[in-house]
């Protein structure tokens, strides 16, 4: 019998390990009861994007001219992209552009030639300083932009040697949907 017993003993204690309670309700007959659990799951907030190359316009373009460069897919796999998108809802992913120059290419001289960016063609208006370029909103996981780079060369009787350049810095910031 004493080892019947220690058998059931050890039998109950194996079965009541596997039960996990969050707390106990007491109930009698004459009353229903009810418990709560929450259910959890979390999406954290993040992105990823990309900018474009170095533009380069060449060399040796001559006075009176034009240089232009369109950077999309079809030439140029490193266009503005946003390749993951997890942001609140009401907002949006905004990059922006500003040029250390004005839109200007320098030589150490201070020599310059201007320069235009606009989105996707030589039709769109020409991108000013804090401009958005790109803007994904939440909700939508991907986006990408088509840039169109034109420089103006010299009007001058004739072209100023040097190495010309400017740095465009792209700014991506969460902001609220409008």
């Amino acid at each position: 019998m004493k080892k019947f017993l220690a058998i059931m003993l050890a039998m109950l204690c194996i079965c009541t390990m596997g039960v996990a309670a969050t707390g106990d309700v007491d109930g009698t007959s004459a009353a229903d009861t009810s418990d709560t659990a929450d259910v959890l799951y979390a999406v954290n907030e993040g992105y990823t994007w990309s900018i474009h190359a170095d533009i380069d316009f060449g060399e040796d373009a001559g006075v009176n001219s034009y240089v232009e460069r369109l950077v999309d897919e079809n030439n140029d796999d490193a266009i503005i992209s946003v390749s993951r998108n997890i942001i609140a809802h009401g907002k949006k992913l905004q990059i922006s552009i500003a040029s250390a120059n004005g839109f200007k290419v320098k030589t150490a001289a201070n020599d310059e030639l201007s320069y235009e960016v606009r989105k996707n063609n030589a039709s769109g208006a020409a991108l000013a300083a804090n401009d958005s370029v790109l803007e994904v909103a939440a909700g939508t996981n991907t986006g990408s932009q088509a840039l169109y780079f034109k420089l103006t060369t010299s009007a001058a009787a004739a072209e100023v040697a040097g190495n010309y350049s400017d740095t465009l810095t792209y700014t991506a910031a969460i902001v609220d949907q409008a």
